[in-house]
């Protein structure tokens, strides 16, 4: 290699080393870290899918997955960044060491001048009288055997570069933690459901959900807050506390976040005898698919003759003294004024209006409300099971057209019939929906005798059980054949059922050991920021040379230079 190109070689050499080793550049660099790092503090990390949509809008959702801000301390950037820290610390240490040795030689009399001003009287009174000026001033100064001075200014900014320095290990040192003992787990929990925090976390807390909500502004619709409130049991008794978005709480050594709430239908668990489990799925099939308990209802009866036989179309609307309030019981109820007495069968709040039948093929199929009767003349039945829509009262059923009487429906009060009651010897867990490879380990609880089971929901395959005894799959929910329905070993069985759609809250359970060092970091970073901006350490060296001056002066503005050798103002010669 020839001279020249060594020469270029160390050229390009020290160009890099002094970008690696610039405060300014190590600073930006930071900041950078620091942005990134509150990016994954307060955007959710490793979520389901559905999550990111629910909290931050389809176009919110899609911009952190293209940047990978979902998992944000595993992306690429991230690692750059750190492993860029690291050379830059590197380099700063090891200028940092060479120069200690040098800063008693710079403080000296042999300083490389940066530039020599003539002087037209004597160098060493005009040297003097810049070291009066300089104390006079809040200066530092040392006289050198009366022909060199040294002043600085601001010097305990020297302990800036340190304090970036000793930042940047504690940032790097917090994520190392992170990475090696930091642990997390996503729950997800309707209301009143308790879950185990999985063991790895090392905290044996019971966690319920009491109570949770979104907090919405009335005048824009804007969502201004999630908010859960818990109750956390755990070797040291029981508390109560209420978590928002960004308000964490923290028990044990972990820390709860409020991630999102929002409605899923969920699994519902049962475990206890397999005769027990069945009969319940059969009371709960028969449940839901019962018509609701009429109270009263408004009713308007006319007779088909008073308006012409066939299929009348009168007005949707009229006076609302042509509709009676009928307070119902289990037998037929008269009509005031009329032969006719109704027996009200069912309320059916969402019912697909029936078309085809010859009563009007022209009416829109839509879900309605609906009441299903039976309509008397006098003591003998005339139509049995007619349906009287409420958004559609021009639809005529065509066993009423045969009775001859036409029946409109007004408001409605009704009930729902009282749900079956839970088998006092069947236990009933609710799950969250989702597939493990979404992130979602599934929910930790307790079995009936107090030992730790894992519930996994996978929808191929069902459920997924693990217990000490290994695991087991439920493929389907129950049937009412006792189909679906697996044994445990010690007489009781399992099964699920899905269940209704319930609100549901997530948290985000972490314990991160180097969080403290990661506050201690950002606090050093933005004090040797503040020190390397606001208070630079200012220097100043001088030694007489003759009749001129040799100077060289470290973060010292020119103006203030030559206020300091010539307060008259002009030029300092």
């Amino acid at each position: 290699m020839s001279e020249e190109s060594r020469v270029n070689v160390r050229a390009i050499g020290r160009r890099i080393w002094n970008f690696l080793v610039s405060v300014r550049v190590l600073f930006w660099l930071l900041v950078a870290l620091a942005l990134v790092s509150l990016a994954g503090a307060f955007i959710l990390q490793n979520g389901p899918p559905w999550a990111y949509t629910t909290l931050y809008g389809e176009g919110g959702a899609g911009f952190i997955f293209a940047v990978g801000a979902d998992d944000v301390f595993h992306t690429f950037y991230f690692i750059a960044l750190e492993a860029w820290a690291a050379l830059a610390l590197i380099a700063c240490a090891i200028n940092r060491f060479r120069a200690l040795g040098g800063h008693r030689a710079e403080d000296g009399r042999d300083f490389p001048a940066q530039r020599t001003l003539v002087l037209p009287g004597e160098p060493r009174q005009f040297l003097q009288g810049i070291g009066v000026r300089l104390k006079r001033a809040g200066w530092r100064v040392k006289s050198l055997d009366g022909g060199a001075l040294y002043a600085d200014q601001g010097r305990w900014a020297w302990w800036a570069s340190p304090t970036l320095h000793l930042g940047l290990v504690l940032f790097l040192l917090a994520g190392l933690v992170k990475l090696v003992s930091g642990q997390s787990a996503y729950l997800v929990l309707f209301e009143d459901q308790t879950q185990l925090l999985p063991p790895r976390l090392g905290a044996e807390l019971a966690v319920t959900a009491t109570g949770f909500d979104t907090v919405v502004d009335p005048n824009s619709s804007r969502v201004l807050t999630y908010y859960t409130e818990l109750s956390v049991d755990g070797p040291g008794g029981r508390e109560t506390p209420r978590i928002e978005v960004n308000e964490p709480y923290s028990r044990d050594g972990v820390t709860f976040y409020q991630s999102f709430v929002d409605e899923l239908e969920p699994a519902l668990l049962l475990i206890g005898a397999r005769r027990d489990i069945a009969s319940y799925a059969r009371s709960l099939g028969s449940y839901e698919g019962a018509p609701l308990v009429i109270e009263s209802l408004e009713l308007r009866l006319t007779p088909l003759e008073d308006v012409g036989r066939g299929f009348p179309s009168p007005p949707t609307t009229a006076p609302a003294t042509d509709f009676v309030t009928l307070e119902l019981s289990d037998e037929p109820t008269p009509f005031p004024g009329t032969p006719w007495s109704v027996a009200v069968r069912g309320y059916y709040p969402n019912h697909l209006l029936e078309t085809g039948t010859g009563a009007d093929t022209n009416a829109n199929p839509e879900p309605n409300p609906a009441v299903r009767m039976d309509v008397y003349l006098g003591n003998e039945p005339v139509a049995e099971g007619v349906l009287v829509y409420r958004l559609h009262p021009e639809y005529l059923d065509p066993k009423l057209v045969a009775a001859g009487v036409r029946i409109e429906l007004g408001s409605v009060r009704w009930s729902h019939q009282p749900e079956p009651e839970l088998p006092g010897d069947v236990l009933a867990l609710r799950l969250f929906p989702g597939e493990p490879s979404e992130g979602l380990e599934g929910a930790w609880f307790s079995l009936p005798d107090g030992t730790p089971a894992l519930l996994e929901v996978d929808p191929p395959r069902g459920l997924k059980l693990t217990t000490r005894g290994g695991e087991l799959i439920l493929p389907a929910p129950v049937t009412a054949d006792e189909g679906n329905i697996l044994d445990l070993g010690d007489g009781s069985a399992v099964g699920y059922l899905n269940a209704g759609t319930e609100p549901i809250t997530g948290l985000e359970v972490k314990r991160d050991p180097g969080l403290f060092l990661f506050w201690a970091a950002a606090a050093l970073v933005a004090l040797g920021g503040c020190l390397v901006f606001a208070f630079p350490w200012r220097r100043l060296w001088l030694r007489v040379e003759e009749k001129s001056l040799a100077l060289k002066t470290r973060r010292l503005p020119e103006s203030e230079l030559r206020k300091l050798l010539n307060p008259e103002g002009g030029e300092p010669l």
